[in-house]
């Protein structure tokens, strides 16, 4: 089977919050919506949001999956927006937080797991993949465990394959998971996040992205999880400078669509 890219519409609200559409299929994925001001406190950091969500109602209506990467990417803002009949896939230190909406299919993953199911004809499978939050044991540890995602999506004849790196670093325990893969989406985390600091980067920066990137071959690149929070270290002129074909570099509220 084929990649076909058309039907696609991906919209990025800000932070690591995004939804993506399909022929039919409906995927959004870490909800932190407070407001332009807001003082997150992650444990042993505190951050600012410097620019608010940008989304309306419509955007999270009739979602069909929704993807948990990790319990700081889940305020409660965020958290009402869920519909209870979604499905959900987390990782397990969102579990607490997620079983307040009482879900009907709330999915707890660990990396290597995977879960097949089926909208009309689309057949979806995802796997939840390795993350590291941080450069270094300690860092990692205190930021805490995270999943990202592999999405493969086929519909008819044709076949689509997503990563969701969630919040991490490009290591070699990252880099031997990937090896010998490939993928038409890429959806990074950026922001380099507290780079200058001890353990830090904490998330991709833009040196990263450049090497996940000639390992992947993705077709499109949306990164996320920049701009939006004070702790987003990495100066967004570094990913500017990036000279892929396929980067698609949004701003908070922008759409990316193929039409038919």
């Amino acid at each position: 089977m084929k990649a076909n890219l058309k039907n696609l519409h991906f919209k990025w609200i800000g932070g690591a919050t995004w939804v993506l559409y399909y022929q039919g299929l409906r995927i959004a994925c870490d909800p932190v919506l407070c407001n332009k001001g807001t003082l997150q406190d992650y444990g042993f950091f505190k951050s600012k949001r410097i620019t608010g969500p940008k989304c309306v109602e419509d955007d999270f209506k009739g979602i069909d999956l929704w993807l948990i990467t990790h319990a700081h990417h889940l305020d409660d803002a965020g958290l009402q927006k869920i519909e209870p009949d979604s499905k959900i896939l987390t990782h397990k230190n969102a579990v607490k937080k997620l079983k307040s909406i009482a879900p009907l299919d709330l999915n707890k993953m660990r990396s290597g797991k995977t879960i097949f199911f089926q909208k009309g004809e689309i057949e979806i499978e995802v796997e939840a993949m390795p993350a590291v939050h941080g450069n270094n044991l300690i860092s990692s540890k205190l930021a805490g465990g995270v999943n990202g995602y592999w999405i493969n999506i086929n519909y008819q004849f044709e076949q689509i394959s997503i990563y969701v790196t969630g919040d991490t670093v490009l290591n070699n325990r990252i880099r031997n998971h990937l090896k010998n893969k490939k993928v038409d989406i890429l959806i990074p985390n950026m922001g380099g996040v507290l780079e200058n600091r001890f353990g830090g980067p904490l998330t991709m920066n833009a040196a990263m992205l450049e090497e996940m990137s000639n390992l992947l071959k993705p077709s499109l690149i949306f990164p996320v999880h920049f701009n939006s929070f004070k702790h987003y270290s990495e100066p967004i002129e570094k990913l500017k400078k990036l000279k892929f074909k396929g980067l698609r570099l949004l701003e908070e509220g922008d759409s990316f669509a193929f039409s038919a």
